[in-house]
């Protein structure tokens, strides 16, 4: 049978193969730091030209305008930017800085001074990574001991649309949030969330909004979209209990750019007394400048190896239809049902674990060694699954795992095939009760390790009840982090091993 390929899973081959009054007009600037030549300071030079009609929007490096996103930065980059602006709504002239830090692509603090006179600091903590569901963060903003804060500073320093709630003015000091984030199309995604102070508004339309009638504990629903339409140009729109906003970005190599109208609602209903802002912005990510090494030497590579044989019954020496799977790449094969041939082709010299799967036998695993150019031949025999002695009318054995990436709770596509065997197990054996352990290798933290393996049984879990309707009461999900590892966590081989989820019936 010809080999499949998985291109989206490709892996490395195991283990070689290598957001008022009068319109204003606004602009930001922000920056990641890295290393980098003269162009760098000329673009930041030019910046530093137009931002004398700036505001704060864009000012946040994980915002949307001015709503969260589930999104941090990368482990140590750090990101700066200020902005300046003038209005005739509220203070004549603001100046804002900002300086965000991301660590463990997990958090993100920032240091906000506002007005060169107020100083606030801010922070994300991304929960969840965006997988078959959404990401998922929570956070803080404007942390600081002064009870109101708007972008023109604390306290009176804000805007009139602002002031106008009076006695009902929420507290914007420790404004919480959580927020969900998931691509809906390929090209767009759709944030949506809940959050306290900065986040509630009390004006005419803003107010249905909005639970509580308490201003300092009432929550307020916010969501935006982003869609980028051709390579580096997006479309922004978002809605929070204050402000209705849209915008636009374009980013090019080293260079981004935006415009954006805020308070909309002040145009679309005619506010008499309040009236639309329009938002310029520019950013200049130094990381594009970075000093990329030198190509190594083209080695040529060597010559590709085979492995073919036949799968069979190891009893009856019967053909078998089975899959074969190269752990570590994105080789799998299945054998002919008729004759139990297989092979799998343009596999890069070196030692390899086969994984040899079929219906009603036990998975067993092979060490599989490829020589440059040539075909190595390999026949497979199967055991087939005892029925336990005891009930053998009731006993399941499910004896299946199911594999993951290094650091991902997400199953690689060449599993689908053993967790369909395992749906059609349950479905044939309605009143089996199974758990779902989830096992990790040795990298990392023992801590991390036993939420990583709870990740992966519940991502499976997760799998057989919305796909195959598995009632999820029969289902219990556990993870057991790095232990009773199955392979050596000293090797790759070991580890791609140990990177699993097994079933056990219990019931």
């Amino acid at each position: 049978m010809p080999v499949q390929r998985h291109p989206t899973t490709s892996k490395t081959a195991f283990p070689p193969g290598g957001a008022s009054a009068s319109p204003m007009i606004h602009l930001s600037r922000g920056r990641t730091l890295y290393e980098g030549g003269s162009m760098k300071y000329a673009a930041f030079a030019a910046l530093l030209f137009l931002t004398f009609a700036a505001s704060a929007d864009f000012n946040r490096t994980t915002s949307l305008i001015d709503i969260p996103k589930a999104e941090v930065l990368p482990h140590g980059v750090v990101k700066g930017g200020v902005s300046v602006s003038l209005s005739e709504d509220g203070p004549s002239r603001e100046e804002n800085f900002n300086l965000s830090l991301g660590l463990f692509d997990r958090v993100e603090v920032s240091l906000g001074v506002l007005s060169r006179e107020a100083v606030e600091v801010n922070l994300v903590w991304k929960v969840l990574e965006e997988g078959r569901g959404p990401a998922l963060a929570i956070g803080v903003w404007d942390i600081t001991t002064e009870e109101y804060v708007s972008d023109p500073g604390f306290g009176s320093n804000a805007y009139s649309d602002e002031l106008a709630y009076g006695t009902n003015r929420a507290r914007e000091q420790f404004s919480g949030f959580c927020v969900l984030s998931k691509k809906i199309v390929p090209f767009a995604s759709l944030h949506a969330g809940l959050g306290r102070g900065r986040f509630v508004g009390w004006g005419p339309r803003s107010k249905h909004f909005k639970v509580g009638d308490e201003p300092n504990s009432a929550v307020a629903l916010f969501f935006g979209v982003d869609a980028e339409l051709w390579p580096g140009f997006r479309l922004m729109g978002e809605l929070d209990g204050r402000d209705v906003n849209v915008g636009m970005k374009y980013s090019m190599q080293w260079f981004e750019m935006g415009f954006a109208v805020t308070k909309l609602e002040h145009f679309m209903f005619d506010s008499p007394d309040y009236f639309t802002r329009f938002v310029v912005g520019g950013s200049v990510n130094l990381q594009a400048f970075k000093r990329v090494p030198a190509k190594p030497p083209v080695v040529e590579a060597p010559l590709a190896g085979s492995i073919s044989g036949m799968v069979m019954d190891g009893e009856s020496w019967e053909p078998i239809e089975a899959s074969v799977n190269v752990l570590g790449t994105d080789m799998i094969a299945y054998s002919d049902v008729y004759d139990g041939s297989f092979s799998i082709e343009d596999l890069s010299p070196g030692l390899y674990v086969v994984e040899v799967a079929a219906i009603g036998y036990k998975v067993k695993t092979f060490s599989i060694t490829v020589e440059p150019g040539k075909a190595t031949v390999e026949d497979f025999f199967l055991s087939p699954v005892e029925p336990a002695k005891e009930e053998p009318k009731e006993k399941l054995v499910i004896d299946v795992r199911v594999y993951f990436e290094t650091n991902r709770a997400e199953f690689t596509r060449e599993s689908l095939q053993a967790l369909e065997l395992v749906a059609r197990l349950l479905e044939q054996n309605p009143k089996a009760r199974v758990e779902i352990r989830g096992y990790t290798d040795s990298v990392g933290s023992s801590e991390y390790n036993v939420i990583l393996s709870r990740e992966r049984a519940g991502a499976v879990k997760t799998y057989l009840v919305d796909v195959h309707g598995i009632d999820p009461g029969r289902l219990k999900a556990e993870g057991y982090g790095e232990a009773n590892p199955i392979g050596d966590n000293g090797t790759r081989e070991g580890r791609t091993r140990n990177r699993r989820v097994e079933f056990e019936v219990i019931e």
